[in-house]
């Protein structure tokens, strides 16, 4: 018997028909409350990283609601400084030109 994800998962299926049908529901019992936990847990893991995709997305497009002032309203003293591509612009209009 050749299975299609090799000859070790078809060994354990070979294994596993032999096995008395007590034994195969606990596997089977076994196996499905692993596959609960880690169901669980993946869960978990998505819904946290969920909530912080939502504040970082929240936090940016506060600065897409500036008023007049330049402040969102939520802290007065909030610097955004500068991003990279401005740092690097401005390094690159000091730069002398030289005309021949």
């Amino acid at each position: 018997m050749h299975h299609k994800n090799g000859p070790a998962t078809a060994l354990l299926l070979n294994i596993f028909a032999l096995l008395p049908s007590q034994v195969k529901q606990n596997v089977q019992r076994t196996l499905a409350i692993e596959l609960q936990k880690l169901s669980v847990q993946f869960r978990k893991q998505q819904k946290s990283y969920l909530n912080k995709l939502r504040k970082n997305t929240a936090s940016s497009s506060s600065f897409s609601l500036l008023d007049e002032a330049g402040t969102s309203g939520r802290d007065e003293d909030f610097d955004p400084g500068f991003s990279e591509i401005q740092v690097t612009s401005g390094l690159q209009s000091q730069v002398p030109v030289t005309h021949h």
